[in-house]
């Protein structure tokens, strides 16, 4: 691994600032954010360069489908897409491209994180708040579509790709250390009637708890607890004792699962009661494994009910209990969950969760032209739009109308 040295530090991280409530985040450069946009639209991009002076960001703009076509005009053949356009897939696919923009700070509404489509992160990440895949460049001098990475997903990864430590990192790392260990609890055998799991979780920012609950868009009530500390001062042993306030959530409603699937996915509040084992085949450090379980009606399944209060069938509300303590930066989460069996009892949940256990996909009726798509035995590379031409990996180059044709003949 290459050593880094101060000199490489100051040659791409210049400025970090600090964005002030309601944002609450730190950015340098290549940090990807959403901003108010045209007429107060939300946009997406990366920062390229930070003006202290004027109080300003360069940023290189990241585009969705609808924002591609009205770049691409009225001559664009709608029957065509670059990558998965169905709004029922798990993650938004967004497009790099060469266009740039200088916005004001305050025009900043928070972070965004992007990742390349094939990072393994975005298995964890699907239906969580602000997460974007990419698969394709722009480029609008040559008006062509390239399925190459230009971007790096953090400020610390444009320094170097093996550092992770960076407010967004730290940040997206925080938040999945707590979904994870939601998870875990919620995929517990446990026979205890309470249906109840509790853990505590250390060294979670402020910052990150700030994140949770304006993505939420919740607020929390807070209670005044007694906290202590032990420790050694000279010749004597010290027992501290004082009262502190700790923030608390309680997501228990139907519209708290949306507010709850936000932060922490859209399998909120799913977990299985199966025996899933997981076995590294194969030695090294790059080892890497995953074992699926298709989710079917007939298995027993722990479920947060999320339901109306006139609903309830047990003395005790299930829910999602979040207690958060800042001056300890630790978070407590109580999950109380209910068993449940049988197509009647977990339909509305599955569909509530975008689950479907017979796995049937519904199809876009357009062509293809995603990266992944293989015709005449390659992957296509790029696809020039004045030219109407797709260059394949292999080198071949063929036309648009070739492809859709060769894609009719594999179907």
């Amino acid at each position: 691994m290459k050593s880094i040295t101060a000199t490489d530090f100051l040659m791409v991280v210049v400025v970090s600032l600090f964005i002030p409530e309601p944002v609450n985040i730190y950015i340098t450069q290549n940090t990807f954010i959403t901003y108010a946009g045209s007429y107060n639209s939300e946009q997406v991009g990366i920062i390229e360069s930070i003006d202290v002076e004027t109080n300003t960001v360069g940023v290189r703009r990241f585009l969705c489908w609808t924002e591609l076509l009205t770049k691409l005009g009225d001559g664009w053949n709608g029957n065509i897409s670059f990558w998965p356009i169905d709004p029922n897939t798990p993650v938004t696919y967004l497009c790099d491209t060469n266009y740039y923009e200088r916005i004001t700070t305050s025009a900043i509404k928070g972070i965004a994180f992007v990742f390349y489509y094939t990072d393994y992160i975005l298995d964890q990440l699907q239906g969580l708040a602000n997460v974007y895949s990419v698969t394709s460049t722009f480029n609008s001098n040559t008006c062509t579509i390239s399925h190459i990475k230009n971007f790096c997903p953090f400020p610390s990864s444009y320094i170097n790709s093996q550092l992770l430590s960076c407010y967004p990192s730290t940040l997206l790392r925080q938040i999945l250390n707590i979904k994870e260990m939601i998870q875990r609890m919620m995929n517990t055998r446990s026979m205890s009637s309470r249906c109840s799991q509790s853990t505590v979780i250390h060294n979670i920012n402020p910052l990150t708890w700030y994140y949770m609950l304006r993505v939420m868009g919740t607020s929390c009530r807070y209670q005044n607890v007694v906290i202590k500390r032990s420790y050694v001062k000279n010749d004597e042993f010290v027992l501290e004792k004082k009262r502190v306030p700790q923030a608390i959530v309680f997501l228990t409603f139907p519209l708290h699962l949306q507010m709850a699937q936000k932060v922490f996915g859209s399998g909120t509040g799913l977990g299985t009661r199966n025996v899933m084992s997981c076995s590294l085949r194969r030695r090294g450090l790059d080892a890497r494994e995953v074992v699926y379980k298709q989710m079917n009606y007939t298995d027993t399944v722990n479920v947060i009910p999320f339901e109306n209060e006139n609903n309830t069938i047990e003395s005790t509300r299930r829910g999602m209990e979040l207690k958060y303590l800042s001056s300890e930066m630790e978070l407590t989460v109580t999950v109380k969950y209910r068993k449940l069996h049988g197509r009647e009892n977990l339909e509305d949940h599955f569909r509530d969760r975008n689950v479907v256990p017979n796995n049937n996909v519904l199809m876009d009726d357009s062509y293809p032209l995603h990266a992944t798509t293989t015709v005449f035995g390659s992957r296509i590379s790029s696809i020039n739009l004045a030219t109407q031409q797709a260059l394949l990996n292999n080198g071949r180059s063929v036309s648009i109308n070739e492809v859709c044709v060769e894609i009719d003949r594999m179907l």
